[in-house]
């Protein structure tokens, strides 16, 4: 039974850095969509795009809209970013009860 401290020890160590990585993680993805709301330029063309931009990441260029409501289809590859914020709750609480 000797094995059972080391064991938390590592647990909270692993919770402890996957929380660091999940928060670090949330905070970029907020700092990249309040650049994107704040750099985008208004649509006056469209009724359905509010705003409009263009980025470019290693040599590629990349189209994005901001639209005034949700689409009808949806892509199946849509990106929802609301893992980090999950994660990090859940790290958290986790660590709430191991270390207390």
């Amino acid at each position: 039974m000797e094995f059972i401290p080391y064991t938390l020890k590592w647990l909270e160590l692993i919770l402890r850095w996957g929380h660091v990585l999940f928060a670090i993680l949330w905070v970029g993805n907020s700092f990249l969509f309040n650049y994107l709301d704040n750099k985008l330029e208004k649509n006056m063309i469209s009724k359905g795009v509010d705003a409009d931009g263009i980025l470019q990441h290693s040599g590629w260029f990349y189209r994005v809209e901001r639209l005034n409501a949700a689409p009808e289809k949806f892509s199946k590859n849509l990106i929802i970013f609301k893992w980090q914020s999950y994660l990090t709750f859940i790290t958290g609480m986790l660590l709430l009860i191991i270390i207390y």
